[in-house]
């Protein structure tokens, strides 16, 4: 599953491809397979809850090395475990801008 999340005015909007929050304003359609050359991307292992820190870090690199996003954050849950959400994994991509300026 792949999932976004983005600001708008004050309210963030969080939604999985097909299945938006606010379903009113934004509609979405399921994508079987997406491309993102230039990415950066966290790989986090851990409770689900602590992805926000995994992100924060993220951004903190991007910022450091001075890197332009051209996406949002795009997370692939790659394995969940409702017994165990310890043992969650999930990627975080950033699609970079190619350009040097």
């Amino acid at each position: 599953m792949v999932s976004t999340a983005f600001y708008l005015g004050k309210e963030k909007l969080r939604h999985s491809l097909g299945r938006p929050s606010r379903s009113d304003f934004v509609q979405f359609a399921f994508k079987n397979y997406i491309k993102i050359i230039n990415a950066v991307v966290a790989s986090y292992k851990g409770r689900p809850i602590g992805l926000q820190e995994a992100c924060n870090q993220l951004n903190q690199y991007i910022m450091e090395h001075k890197l332009q996003p051209i996406t949002v954050g795009y997370n692939v849950t790659k394995k969940t475990d409702m017994l165990n959400p310890e043992n969650t994994e999930i990627d975080v991509y950033v699609g970079i801008s190619p350009n040097i300026l």
